[in-house]
């Protein structure tokens, strides 16, 4: 389990088909590890979606809580549960003066009662447009581990509940906020979050992947493929599972998330990004791993 980093040498083909790579290119990446990723320790968090479109899917979420809880207990027992919620920036055309893109409204607990309490005191309204603020909140708590009860020694598991697609950077300008996100934990601006656009990938991946956050995205069918493009972009292994009233596919996609112990960085000569999770064999002998390359818009 020491750590250890190593470097590879990747070749893309002429045949790939990335924009920027018009013949072969060879790029040099490196294999990161540390102890941390060995931990099977982890706390949850769950990103709760309350805006207006969600309230048709509230009561799923509430009603399959019970049956999660005692899945994620038999994964890891008396594993901390957080919980968190967004809607998006209080500020035409993107939410009204009650919105808010991120809120802490429980921290980390083993207690069940007071899980549900808090979600039986979520009431999903607001949001003027269809994209909310989840990569604002998912930023959020890669930056609030102390607000949020989060053990230094644990790694994070983020499952986010949403029903509609994601704001990104350069969204803001709609509301004339030019300003960049400077990705920390305070939502800058008069009222929060209004002083700074949505964060840009780059920079949440770098943060998710400091704190060693694992995102979960448990949606509805219409948006699966949205975050499926998402999850490949941050390369940070997760993934996303359709939301309804059975918990197994949350607790599989937890623990398969949780198996991926190495992450594979390599930059191409543009700037594009190549990522990958690596998943060690239960033997202990070998290492399999698949390289996504991703090219700037």
């Amino acid at each position: 389990t020491a750590e250890f980093t190593e470097t590879v040498t990747l070749t893309v083909l002429p045949s790939s088909g990335l924009p920027g790579v018009p013949g072969a290119e060879t790029v040099t990446g490196r294999i990161i590890n540390d102890e941390s990723l060995f931990s099977t320790a982890f706390d949850l968090v769950f990103l709760q979606d309350l805006s207006g479109s969600f309230s048709d899917d509230i009561a799923t979420v509430r009603g399959l809580l019970p049956t999660l809880l005692t899945d994620i207990n038999g994964v890891q027992p008396n594993t901390p549960i957080a919980v968190t919620s967004f809607i998006d920036k209080p500020i035409e055309p993107f939410g009204g003066s009650t919105d808010y893109a991120y809120r802490t409204d429980l921290s980390a607990t083993t207690d069940a009662a007071a899980i549900f309490a808090a979600y039986d005191g979520f009431s999903a309204d607001g949001g003027e447009d269809v994209p909310d603020s989840q990569l604002e909140a998912l930023l959020q708590v890669a930056r609030r581990d102390g607000e949020l009860g989060l053990r230094p020694t644990a790694r994070t598991v983020a499952v986010l509940f949403t029903d509609a697609g994601y704001h990104m950077a350069g969204d803001g300008a709609a509301a004339g906020i030019t300003t960049p996100n400077n990705l920390d934990a305070v939502l800058d601006g008069t009222p929060a979050s209004t002083g700074e656009d949505y964060p840009e990938l780059a920079g949440l991946r770098d943060a998710l992947l400091a704190a060693d956050v694992l995102p979960v995205f448990a949606v509805t069918a219409s948006e699966a493929s949205t975050y499926e493009g998402l999850v490949n972009t941050l390369a940070l292994g997760g993934g996303v599972v359709e939301l309804s009233s059975d918990s197994s596919n949350i607790v599989d996609a937890i623990s398969t998330g949780l198996s991926n112990l190495f992450l594979l960085e390599a930059r191409l000569p543009d700037g594009s990004l190549a990522t990958s999770g690596l998943t060690v064999d239960e033997d202990g002998g070998t290492a399999s791993f698949e390289v996504r390359l991703s090219a700037p818009p």
